[in-house]
């Protein structure tokens, strides 16, 4: 590494001094003016979209938000909570999408650490997940929800409709380098990460995919990953709007739909993560089902197996992905890439990003070589939300990101994902930290000690085994997630695996051996199963 510094993105062309604002505006009023945005009740121009937005903004700022302040957006997809995060672009105030799986007591996390000023809570039962996070978090100035507020509520809460149908204000937002969006990849009850972008990285990330991947306004883009997450709100939603395309917003995942709606709207192209693509490929109306609209879609972590399955049925042309919340869409594959580099890799830096995969002994990876991923671009992350150990752990003076990935380079440039340096878990594309599903099992009787390992999975990628040294009478598995459940950790989360070991491999200073352990509960698993089927 030659340089000293982040290379300067505005100089390179690669950032704009646009304010992100201006970009949605400016794609609204040219190709996208006639755009759609549909859900599963309501259909709204692009336009008309961010008419709403401006309402919405209007609310907010009746509640007392300024430029930096922080609202919490958690809900299913729907044109209400995309128009939400379009308010706060307008007005320089930071947009923290939730997934509708996260916890009050993630919510309560999240909205401390973050320092959060608003929620929106969209979903059913709001008002009482908004009573128990206004209780736990006094700083907070308004709670909008979508139940009715009840007579004797928490006088900050408000009901939905006094944001939405609010006096619309002018657009006033910040440089496109202030905080835009923070994304949670995994919350928890202890310490939640929020991966931060600028109005600048967001674009970037979006704009650069559309265009690598021939996005324009004569696409219908679908939505099928969950709200916010980073598949779904930046590289659906946000590629689709920035862009001018329509977009159908997928309200929850299942396949069956996912066919109707790429048949009923004639959807041109999607991102599905490895549950996805696993369930669409494996649908027995998959053979029968119109997918001819569908020119290319993202199989993200997708077996070449199945890859190869989906081309043809599902869409035109499969591309792989490999990125993650804080370096966003980084590598894939162009629609015209050779066909064994999109069906059996995970792609190549989009352009004006890069990566170096270096090998155990500090040097470059050389094609057929296993190494570390490092990642570059103006797409980064500009920093995790109120977490200076972690920049400081992953971000160097250059810009480079660790990933704590390894990968394997091919001659022609492409990288193929190998596994995790680190222990989390990948289930379905969302990721569990075991540490924080061990913390939670603290004083649960007839726990010894436990670690959290994963388990490879056909449909889900992996899931988390629960492998326990038991004190006394051992818990089922039942009991576990009793008391999961009880200490606030969100259902997915909760092992769906128990193992119980008399003792666990260790290291010599008595840590254990998280890879041995590993191999020895899917050996266990591996051959439970076969006496099953024998």
């Amino acid at each position: 590494m030659n340089t000293t510094a982040e290379p300067d993105w505005k100089a390179a062309g690669l950032w704009q001094d646009q304010d992100l604002w201006a970009s949605f505006a400016t794609a609204a009023a040219g190709p996208g003016h006639a755009a759609t945005v549909q859900d599963e009740s309501d259909t709204v121009t692009l336009p008309g979209l961010l008419d709403r937005a401006l309402r919405i903004a209007g609310g907010l700022r009746d509640a007392g938000l300024e430029p930096g302040d922080a609202v919490l957006v958690h809900s299913r997809n729907s044109i209400d909570a995309y128009a939400a995060l379009l308010a706060g672009f307008s007005q320089g105030i930071v947009a923290v999408p939730l997934p509708p799986m996260f916890s009050p007591a993630q919510l309560i996390a999240v909205a401390t650490s973050g320092q959060a000023r608003a929620l929106v809570l969209l979903e059913d039962g709001s008002a009482a997940v908004a009573a128990e996070v206004l209780a736990a978090v006094p700083t907070l100035m308004a709670a909008f929800v979508a139940d009715p507020v009840p007579g004797a509520a928490d006088p900050r809460m408000r009901p939905w409709a006094s944001a939405r149908d609010a006096a619309p204000v002018q657009p006033a937002p910040p440089g496109p380098d202030a905080d835009a969006l923070v994304l949670y990849s995994s919350g928890s009850t202890g310490a939640p990460k929020g991966v931060v972008h600028s109005g600048n990285s967001m674009r970037f990330a979006a704009t650069a995919l559309a265009r690598f991947h021939r996005v324009t306004p004569a696409d219908r883009v679908l939505v099928a990953l969950e709200f916010g997450f980073v598949g779904g709100t930046v590289l659906g939603a946000m590629v689709a709007l920035l862009t001018g395309a329509s977009v159908v917003l997928m309200r929850k995942w299942d396949a069956g739909r996912c066919l109707e709606l790429v048949a009923n709207h004639r959807c041109t192209y999607t991102l599905l993560m490895p549950t996805h693509v696993y369930d669409v490929v494996n649908h027995p109306a998959l053979d029968s089902a119109d997918c001819r609209s569908m020119t290319r879609a993202i199989l993200a972590g997708g077996t070449p197996e199945q890859r190869r399955r989906a081309e043809g049925t599902f869409c035109g042309v499969a591309l792989p992905m490999y990125g993650m919340s804080e370096s966003m869409a980084h590598c894939t594959c162009a629609p015209d890439d050779p066909a064994d580099a999109r069906l059996t890799t995970d792609g190549r830096p989009i352009p004006g990003t890069e990566m170096r995969v270096i090998t155990e002994d500090g040097q470059p990876a050389q094609p057929g070589d296993q190494g570390r991923v490092f990642l570059r671009g103006p797409n980064r992350l500009r920093r995790y939300q109120a977490r200076p150990d972690l920049n400081a752990q992953v971000l160097d003076a250059e810009g480079w990101f660790d990933t704590g990935d390894k990968a394997r380079m091919s001659e022609g440039g492409f990288m193929t994902f190998q596994g995790r340096a680190s222990e989390v878990i990948r289930r379905g594309g969302v990721m569990i930290q075991p540490a924080e599903v061990e913390a939670a099992f603290r004083d649960l009787q007839g726990v010894a000690e436990v670690a959290v390992v994963g388990i490879p999975d056909d449909r889900m990628g992996e899931r988390a085994c629960a492998c326990i040294l038991p004190k006394g009478t051992a818990p089922d598995l039942d009991a576990v997630r009793a008391h999961l459940q009880a200490a606030g950790l969100p259902r997915y989360q909760w092992p769906e695996l128990l193992l119980t070991f008399t003792e666990f491999p260790r290291t010599p200073s008595l840590k254990v051996r998280r890879a041995d352990l590993t191999k020895l509960a899917r050996e266990r698993l591996a051959t439970a199963a076969q006496g099953e089927t024998a």
